[in-house]
């Protein structure tokens, strides 16, 4: 296994990144493991852009929207129950192919397992000083200005529609406001390939090109969340492929200042860029160390000024100026209350640990449960649990796995664990800053692999959605 580091002098963190994951952790985690005895290193901390499936039961793989040979159970279910424990702190955000309920209970982010967390339709978390923030879900015009009205059991619509992307979320993160150390989008921002090699992009993926000429290959709603908080890092999957880029705000504003590194990578399969391992630079703002997991102050208040416009059960969800102006001026005054309820512990609410108890197989057959991590957090900010469950009928199983391709799937990913930890290459993608004294040569970007070869025994996940 041959690797790669991107190294910074003065670094603080070493990250691993991961596109989609498709329900491979145990091959994400062993590739992982194998990097870390090459190189005598341990990584801090695994963050996954999406299409996670953190499918439990049979009843999350009923809500798993995607073609019904891809629809297994995969590997989230025995870190669920606590037969593995994830050997990483893992955060990940949702995509376009997620078991929809379970995604659903933790709206606000939240342990889908130990060690591992969900970020939240929309989210923002502090660890060991490093922010993180984020959005789940892929944009649909259709679907945009949309309120959450989608309930288990869910049709096949429904269970799509609920990942679509709604303005209302990117609003909360617009009044948030701040700049991240790093953010995850499913979703590429839209233009993001005119500031990375988009030649090399089209020759490997013909089937950008049209999209890209016409400056529609990406997410509107992704774009104005770079280009508005200016992240120092900004992470993706969805497209399956590998690509860097870096924007240089100082030739975007003639105000502006500092880089976004931008980073897409592919989805888990032998032979392709779907892991990097980075060394995250000391960042501004690095406060205390302590491993632990905080929700950010400001974010809270942020849920908290947003909570009564939230629009569960609206069929229609476009804020008005006025709504918009009022949420940020109470995002503000609901900061300082935060605050002053935290009291001493100044880097945010501190995520409660995992409880086992909340793996209990006990649940109500597909309808969503009352998560507790949900019911606490609505209790912290005071206010209204608008994720309640509201009940539901049992889904009729009309959605049975295909016994044979589960197999079939189940036998390719054992193939692809050998093939991956003895043979993947974990290639460095990211450009460096500008080289002074105390930053290392600017690193040079890998050619992609041809994809064909492997496509013939592990086909791309054709995404209709």
């Amino acid at each position: 296994l041959k690797l790669q580091f991107l190294y910074f002098i003065g670094h603080q963190m070493l990250i691993a990144v991961e596109g989609c994951c498709h329900g491979e952790l145990d091959i994400i985690y062993r590739t992982l493991q194998a990097a870390e005895r090459q190189q005598g290193v341990k990584v801090d901390l695994l963050l996954i852009c999406g299409d996670f499936q953190a499918v439990r039961d049979d009843d999350d793989l009923r809500g798993l929207a995607c073609p019904q040979k891809y629809r297994v159970m995969g590997d989230f279910e025995s870190y669920h129950s606590g037969a593995k424990v994830a050997p990483v702190l893992t955060i990940f955000i949702g995509g376009n192919h997620e078991a929809s309920n379970h995604s659903w209970e933790t709206y606000y982010g939240g342990w889908a397992a130990e060690n591992i967390y969900f970020l939240g339709f929309g989210g923002v978390v502090n660890f060991n000083g490093l922010v993180i923030a984020g959005t789940s879900g892929i944009y649909k015009s259709n679907d945009y200005y949309k309120g959450y009205t989608e309930r288990p059991p869910y049709t096949d619509g429904t269970m799509r529609s609920i990942y679509h992307t709604r303005d209302f979320e990117i609003q909360k993160m617009l009044a948030w406001g701040m700049r991240p150390d790093v953010f995850l989008t499913h979703d590429w921002p839209r233009g993001i390939y005119d500031y990375g090699d988009a030649v090399n992009l089209v020759r490997w993926k013909k089937q950008f090109k049209d999209e890209i000429d016409a400056g529609v290959l990406g997410s509107p709603p992704a774009e104005t969340l770079l280009k508005t908080l200016r992240p120092q890092y900004h992470f993706s999957g969805h497209l399956h492929c590998k690509f860097s880029a870096v924007v240089d705000w100082a030739k975007e504003d003639p105000k502006g200042t500092g880089t976004t590194k931008f980073l897409a990578l592919d989805k888990c399969l032998p032979k392709r860029g779907f892991l990097q391992i980075l060394n995250i630079p000391a960042l501004e703002g690095m406060g205390v160390q302590d491993n632990t997991l905080y929700r950010d102050t400001r974010w809270l208040a942020v849920l908290k000024a947003a909570n009564e416009l939230m629009p569960v059960g609206k069929d229609e969800c476009r804020l008005r100026p006025e709504e918009i102006a009022e949420m940020k001026r109470n995002v503000n005054k609901h900061h300082e209350w935060v605050v002053k309820k935290l009291g001493a512990c100044s880097q945010g609410l501190p995520v409660t640990p995992w409880d086992p108890a909340w793996a209990s197989p006990n649940r109500p057959n597909y309808t969503a449960t009352d998560n507790p991590q949900t019911a606490q957090l609505c209790e912290f900010l005071e206010i209204d649990n608008k994720i309640r469950s509201q009940g539901g009928a049992p889904l009729v199983s009309r959605h049975l796995v295909n016994s044979s391709a589960a197999a079939t799937h189940q036998q390719l990913g054992r193939i692809a664990s050998g093939i991956t930890d003895a043979n993947k290459m974990l290639d460095a993608l990211l450009d460096s800053a500008p080289t002074t004294a105390h930053t290392a040569p600017q690193a040079q970007q890998a050619a992609e692999p041809a994809p064909a070869e492997d496509d013939d025994v592990f086909p791309l996940f054709v995404d209709t959605n």
